[in-house]
């Protein structure tokens, strides 16, 4: 009976092992990352944005941004994987970097990048 309860308690911690074990490091590198336009006419005036897909790691990486001209993988944005969730059965990549002002003066505005890639487990 133990033997059985040990043998349990080994497949669990080895499948707990598994999946704990993606992170950061398991995101797309930002160079493997392509973007196209995409525009959604459900949502009004955030229709437009960007439609961005990678494959990494075995998986297949979406995400989209709307209501926006700003493809974030321009250099000038900087693009770096800072954070990494995973829950209800999707492994989620969250990418930002710097904050670019554009616009005339006194009339500035900011686009700051913040781009979410979604995977399922």
């Amino acid at each position: 009976m133990h033997s059985k309860i040990s043998i349990g308690a080994l497949v669990f911690m080895a499948l707990t092992g598994q999946t704990l074990a993606a992170d950061i490091s398991s995101c797309p590198d930002v160079s493997a990352i392509k973007s196209s336009p995409y525009s959604d006419p459900t949502l009004g005036t955030f229709a437009d944005g960007f439609k961005y897909e990678a494959s990494s790691n075995g998986k297949k990486w979406e995400g989209v941004t709307a209501g926006t001209d700003d493809d974030y993988l321009d250099p000038k944005y900087k693009l770096k994987a800072e954070g990494f969730n995973q829950a209800n059965g999707k492994l989620t990549c969250i990418y930002g970097g710097e904050a670019v002002k554009a616009g005339e003066p006194g009339k500035e505005v900011y686009s700051n990048p913040f781009l979410k890639l979604h995977a399922p487990e």
